[in-house]
């Protein structure tokens, strides 16, 4: 949870509306422990990681979809 911590405070301080994903479940050989997180803010601005791999895209993917309707989607719950 500290990895983005500090990026997150910035990102607050800037007023600029963004979106934290979370890691809130593993299973198996999962690349990001629990507690992992991802900024992601408009213009594709990223910080943070939450699985290393092909996920990433689709998580950075559904945070621009809930930064412009400003509705969540469950979609990894």
């Amino acid at each position: 949870m500290r990895d983005i911590w500090e990026e997150q405070l910035k990102w607050i301080d800037s007023g600029e509306p963004f979106v934290l994903a979370r890691v809130i479940r593993t299973w198996r050989s999962a690349p990001r422990k629990t507690g992992a997180g991802m900024l992601i803010g408009s213009g594709m601005k990223v910080a943070g990681s939450v699985s290393g791999g092909c996920i990433e895209g689709a998580v950075i993917e559904e945070g621009l979809e809930v930064l412009e309707t400003g509705k969540t989607l469950g979609l990894f719950e």
